[in-house]
């Protein structure tokens, strides 16, 4: 299982971009450089993962937990443990060569979304 790191908030950013670019007395007044970012729409759901590694399989997570059909999160693995290898080898691997590369060398590769739908969260 690889966790899933923790979101940074937009004035940490901010506040970390200026203490690099201001590190000493004689850069305070230089000019900070122009973030560009894209926005998404917040999503009221619960963090979940396909985790898949070329010997091992696949298997689902939350963010902290391995999801099993007897531990499952909202319907996760019910709904997306008969899709994953489906998932992997006509969508994910097809779509990129890094990870097919990282897959075909045994590394493992984690897919991360929000699961929402339903009742879950809002």
């Amino acid at each position: 299982m690889i966790s899933y790191p923790e979101t940074e908030q937009f004035r940490h950013v901010i506040a970390e971009v200026t203490q690099y670019v201001r590190q000493g007395e004689e850069d305070r007044d230089k000019e900070l450089p122009t973030l560009k970012f894209i926005g998404t729409v917040k999503l009221h759901g619960t963090n979940s993962a396909i985790g898949y590694h070329k010997d091992l399989g696949h298997w689902l997570q939350s963010r902290n937990n391995i999801l099993t059909p007897l531990r499952d999160n909202a319907g996760f693995v019910q709904r997306m443990n008969r899709l994953a290898d489906q998932l992997l080898h006509e969508y994910i691997l097809p779509a990129s060569s890094i990870i097919r590369e990282y897959y075909e060398q045994g590394r493992k590769i984690v897919v991360y979304g929000e699961w929402c739908g339903g009742n879950i969260q809002k």
